[in-house]
Order: structure tokens, then C-alpha cells, then sequence
């Protein structure tokens, strides 16, 4: 859905992909419903899918405290498609975006480190190294270019995979 939207949109604003934040989607009067609608549902799929994921995961013991930190996670992301972007200053929808490119990652590092004793070795690996990547990668790349969008995508495609991975586990 992702992918899909984000092509979409490019084509038709006809944006430079290197030199805007994807938010930018989301203020154009052409895409603006439909990015930030799936915005709102990418959010919801994936709390859904996580939520499946630490139910289905009998080694997982703090259940419920992980659901909270992911569903507040994702609720940033919510409000990005929900508050729209204010191109002149940092407003509740920037705080949202930092907030959840910050926290997502963190979320599973620290869910990997608490919960090292009772998953197995090769799981809490996966899940550190997939969000180190998430949150250095994009970092480094951040440099490279104008505007946040390659970034931004580099983590969503991270974020995909392992919202993939947990699926395809965990079924």
C-alpha cells in the first residue's frame, strides 16, 4: 500500500523525489486525501499486525506494555495523516513524524533487550540489527539529499520488512 501510494503521488504532482519530505503528499490538493488516508491506515495495518505478533509470540512476556509503546508509536504516524504539514515552522504534525521515525525503532530495540532471556538468540538479533538499521540508515542517508523523502522511505521499506517478517513468522 506503501509503495503504491507513494508512486502514485509522484506521479501526479510531479514532485522531485530528492528534494521534498513525503509529507509534502499530504498538503498537494491532487493526493492529499488519499496520502493521508493511508497514512492513517498504514498506521492502524500495523498495529494490528504487531498486536497479532506479541499475541501469537508465547515468549513474549510484557505483552501489554509493548502493544502501549507500539500503539503510541503508531499514533504518530496517525497524526501525520491526520494534522496536516505547516510548511512555514514545526508544528504538532513534525512532532508526530519525528516522534514516530524515533520511537518505532526504539520500541523494538528495547522490547528485543528486555525480553533477550526469554526469546530466542537469533530472534533478539533480528529484531536489534533490524532497528538499528532503521534508525541509522535513514540518519546517514538524511545528509545526502534536500529533503527528507529518501530517508523516509528507506525506513518505511525497513519498517515493511519487518512488519513482513513478524507476519510471516507468526502465522
Amino acid at each position: 500500500m506503501f509503495i503504491f501510494i507513494v508512486c502514485y503521488c509522484l506521479i501526479i504532482t510531479d514532485y522531485h523525489i530528492a528534494e521534498i519530505q513525503l509529507s509534502k503528499f499530504g498538503v498537494h490538493d491532487d493526493v492529499k486525501h488519499w496520502f493521508n488516508i493511508s497514512m492513517v491506515l498504514i498506521a492502524h495495518f500495523m498495529l494490528r499486525n504487531i498486536s497479532s505478533f506479541l499475541e501469537e509470540n508465547q515468549r513474549i512476556r510484557k505483552r501489554r506494555i509493548w502493544k502501549q509503546l507500539f500503539g503510541l508509536s503508531l499514533l504518530g504516524l496517525a497524526v501525520v495523516g491526520i494534522v496536516p504539514m505547516d510548511p512555514n515552522g514545526l508544528d504538532l504534525h513534525d512532532v508526530a513524524a519525528w516522534s514516530y521515525f524515533f520511537m518505532f525503532p526504539l520500541t523494538i530495540l528495547v522490547m528485543a533487550y528486555v525480553e533477550r532471556k526469554n526469546i530466542q538468540h537469533r530472534e533478539f538479533l533480528h529484531h536489534v540489527i533490524t532497528a538499528a538499521i532503521m534508525a541509522i540508515l535513514p540518519a546517514f542517508v538524511f545528509d545526502l539529499f534536500q529533503g527528507a523523502a529518501i530517508p523516509e522511505i528507506i525506513h518505511s521499506l525497513i519498517v515493511l520488512y519487518w512488519n513482513a517478517y513478524i507476519f510471516i513468522k507468526y502465522k
